[in-house]
């Protein structure tokens, strides 16, 4: 049995019978293969992705990099990457600083739901913010 549903948890197809077949052959569209790094155009370890599907913009939790990158796909082909929480390369439990973000979230105001790892907590970080606040967990220093 196959069930395909949307961010929004509406399902949208169901299927008995055969399963689809997927290309095994991927493209990459964030980061290098096989090459780690903090600068804009690089990853290190991410774990966690969002598609907002109102924006189709793809957020990505960096987590060894200890922020949140968001990418905007252009139609020419060009891609629009920012740090949208954290900062890359420095980790920290302060209220800008995130300490490897597995996952995050995003509601339809664009805000952020971050779950970072280390500093035991989920983070809300208010759309253009440059920090956040702790909505769930208990953090205490490294």
């Amino acid at each position: 049995m196959e069930m395909l549903t949307d961010g929004d948890l509406q399902l949208h197809r169901v299927s008995f019978e055969g399963h689809p077949q997927w290309n095994t052959t991927g493209v990459t569209i964030a980061g290098t293969t096989g090459t780690s790094g903090g600068t804009m155009t690089l990853l290190a370890q991410p774990q966690g992705i969002f598609i907002d599907p109102s924006t189709d913009l793809l957020y990505i939790a960096d987590t060894l990099n200890h922020r949140i990158q968001q990418y905007q796909f252009l139609t020419n082909g060009t891609t629009l990457i920012n740090t949208v929480a954290g900062t890359s390369q420095v980790s920290g439990c302060t209220l800008s600083l995130l300490y490897e973000p597995t996952a995050v979230s995003v509601d339809k105001q664009q805000n952020l739901y971050i779950a970072d790892l280390r500093n035991h907590r989920i983070f809300y970080w208010p759309q253009g913010a440059t920090s956040g606040v702790t909505i769930v967990g208990y953090m205490y220093r490294y």
